[in-house]
């Protein structure tokens, strides 16, 4: 077992550099596109820091410093909730709806990649491991 789970530590640790060092986008960090990408999906629900903390899994004074320059450079917007003074609804400013279209185009684009060199048989299989993985690692053990 100690050199399964070494294997599977080392192949972790390949697929997630892999990623970072692949820079999935090209005008702007990871961080801000998977945001966006969140924002975008949401359409008009409410999205927080928290949610967003959740979603991402960081703390709430490195999320504010993200949402601080993206809110510099115009890609969003943050806005206090009318139901609620204390939270801040953060949303996607539709000004920039052009750069973050073309980002996920990139993205798109390195996805189908993959996509095309594993077939559609081991996209689905990897598609459901993975989620298993995470499912696990959220303690939501099967």
């Amino acid at each position: 077992m100690n050199n399964l789970n070494g294997e599977l530590l080392d192949t972790w640790i390949n697929l997630i550099t892999s990623i970072n060092s692949n820079r999935l986008t090209s005008k702007m960090p990871l961080n801000d596109s998977i945001i966006l990408r969140l924002l975008y999906q949401a359409k008009d629900k409410p999205i927080t820091a928290t949610y967003l903390c959740q979603k991402l899994g960081m703390q709430k004074s490195q999320m504010n410093r993200i949402l601080e320059n993206m809110e510099k450079q115009n890609l969003i917007t943050r806005e206090r909730s009318i139901d609620d003074k204390r939270n801040i609804i953060i949303k996607l400013n539709t000004k920039q709806m052009e750069l973050f279209t073309q980002q996920h185009q990139e993205i798109i684009q390195y996805i189908d990649n993959i996509i095309n060199k594993l077939g559609t048989t081991k996209t689905k299989q990897t598609i459901e491991l993975l989620n298993e993985i995470i499912s696990i690692t959220k303690g939501d053990q099967k």
